[in-house]
C-alpha cells in the first residue's frame, strides 16, 4: 500500500504547508519522471539485445525495442512515476517535519535552503538506484527475448549429474548417453529411484547463423523479407497461417517459402463476408500452401457460428468463433496483408489460435502479445494432405492465447 503524505501535511503550521505545496511534485512531474524511466529501459533493453548480437557473433547489429514491448514499458514507467511521486511527497513532508524538531523558529527561507539541500541529497542515490534496477532488469529481459526468439542460435542438451553414483541401470543409461536433447531430457523424471541423486543439468550453446535472420527486437517483418516461392523453409514461415486438428482452432499454417525480409501492403480495411465467399477464397490460395491451411466449407463455418472476414483487396482474409478462436487467416502470396488480417482479427475479439512451431510461434504471434500455453507433438494421423516431411519436417503445434 503506497504510503499516505496527506496526513502527515494535514498536521503542518501554515507556514509547513506552504513549503511543502511549493516543492511538491505534481502530475507535470509524474509524467516528465515516467518519461525519463521509459528511457532508460528502453535504452537498457536495446543496449542488451545489441550485446547479444555482438555475442553470436553479430557485432554492429543494434537492438530495437518492438511496439508490444514498448507499450510494456510504458505502461511500467507510468505506473511507477506514479509511485516514485508519491514516496517524493511522503519523504519531503517528514523532511519538512524534521526541520521542524531541529530548528522550531525556522522561516520560509530557512526551510527553503534545508529543503533544497535535502532534495540534492536524495536525487543523487535515488536516481542512481532508480537507473541501475531499470538496467539490470531490462538488460536481463532483453537476454531472454533474444533467446527466445532465436531459437536456432542455440543448441540446447542436458547432461545428468553427478557423473557418478548410478546404481540401477536407468541411471548408468543416462550417464552414458553425455548429451541429451532437451525435449528428451524432459521426459525423463528423477529421482529414478529412493535416494537416487541425480538430476539435469541444462546447457545451451550457441552456434553460427546469417545475421540478417536473427531477431533483433522490431518485429521480424522489419528485417526480412519473403523470397519468392521455390526455397522451401520450415512449416509456417510465409503467409502467416495456423496449424490445424481436428477440434483444435485450425487455420492457414503459413507457407513453404523461405524467410527472407518481409514488407507488409500497409493497413486494410475487412468486411465480413459470407461463409461460402470466404471458403471459395482461401480455395484460391496456391496448391503449394495448401497442405499449411485449414479449410472449411461455408457450412462448416456456419455451424462453428464462425464470423468471416476478406480485406478490401480479396487478397486475405480470416475467420473468429464465438469463443475467440482465430481460424483460417491467409494471405495470398505477395500480397503482405497478414499483419493486418491478424489485427483485425485481434479488433474483433480473437484471442486464441494455434500454429505450427517455428517463426510464428516464436517471433510473429509473440509481438501481438500471444503466448504459449500448450504444445501438442506432432501426430502423423492429423499430417495435412500434401504434407512433405522432407521439407517440412514434424513440427509441434502450438497453443497461443493473448497474455499467455
Amino acid at each position: 500500500m503506497p504510503r499516505q503524505w496527506q496526513p502527515v501535511v494535514a498536521e503542518f503550521s501554515r507556514v509547513q504547508k506552504l513549503v511543502h505545496l511549493a516543492m511538491r511534485q505534481d502530475p507535470v512531474d509524474v509524467a516528465a519522471v515516467s518519461a525519463q524511466i521509459f528511457r532508460e529501459k528502453r535504452t537498457a533493453y536495446e543496449d542488451g539485445l545489441t550485446i547479444q548480437a555482438a555475442e553470436a557473433g553479430c557485432p554492429g547489429k543494434r537492438g530495437m525495442a518492438g511496439n508490444a514491448v514498448l507499450s510494456e514499458m510504458k505502461a511500467e514507467s507510468d505506473e511507477e512515476a506514479v509511485g516514485i511521486v508519491n514516496t517524493y511527497n511522503y519523504d519531503m513532508a517528514h523532511a519538512v517535519r524534521h526541520i521542524r524538531e531541529d530548528t522550531p523558529t525556522a522561516n520560509r527561507n530557512v526551510y527553503a535552503k534545508r529543503l533544497l539541500e535535502w532534495d540534492s541529497t536524495r536525487s543523487d542515490w535515488k536516481s542512481k538506484q532508480i537507473m541501475l534496477w531499470n538496467a539490470m532488469s531490462w538488460r536481463d529481459r532483453a537476454t531472454e527475448d533474444f533467446v527466445a526468439h532465436n531459437p536456432q542460435l542455440y543448441v540446447k542438451y542436458a547432461i545428468i549429474q553427478p557423473r557418478t553414483a548410478a546404481v540401477c541401470d536407468v541411471c548408468k543409461y543416462w550417464i552414458r548417453e553425455g548429451k541429451v536433447p532437451i525435449e528428451q531430457a524432459k521426459r525423463v523424471k528423477w529421482p529414478a529411484h529412493l535416494n537416487c541423486p541425480h538430476y539435469w543439468e541444462m546447457h545451451y550453446e550457441k552456434r553460427r547463423v546469417e545475421c540478417a535472420e536473427i531477431w533483433m527486437g522490431v518485429p521480424i517483418q522489419d528485417q526480412f523479407e519473403i523470397k519468392e516461392v521455390g526455397d522451401k523453409g520450415g512449416a509456417g514461415s510465409g503467409n502467416w497461417g495456423h496449424a490445424g486438428r481436428p477440434g483444435m482452432v485450425g487455420g492457414s499454417g503459413g507457407s513453404a517459402s523461405g524467410i527472407g525480409k518481409i514488407h507488409y501492403g500497409g493497413v486494410r480495411t475487412y468486411d465480413q463476408v459470407n461463409p461460402d465467399a470466404f471458403s471459395s477464397k482461401m480455395q484460391e490460395m496456391p496448391g503449394d500452401k495448401k497442405p499449411f491451411l485449414t479449410i472449411y466449407s461455408g457450412d462448416e463455418y456456419r455451424e462453428m457460428s464462425a464470423k468471416t472476414f476478406v480485406s478490401d483487396t480479396g487478397r486475405s482474409g480470416y475467420a473468429v468463433k464465438p469463443d475467440g478462436d482465430i481460424i483460417s487467416v491467409f494471405s495470398q502470396p505477395g500480397a503482405r496483408e497478414g499483419k493486418s488480417a491478424l489485427k483485425q482479427a485481434i479488433e474483433n475479439g480473437g484471442e486464441k489460435l494455434d500454429c505450427f512451431d517455428g517463426f510464428l510461434a516464436n517471433a510473429f504471434y509473440p509481438q501481438f502479445g500471444f503466448q504459449e500455453y500448450e504444445r501438442l507433438t506432432w501426430d502423423d494421423q492429423y499430417m495435412p494432405t500434401g504434407w512433405d516431411k522432407s521439407g517440412y519436417n514434424s513440427p509441434d503445434v502450438v497453443l497461443m492465447r493473448l497474455g499467455g
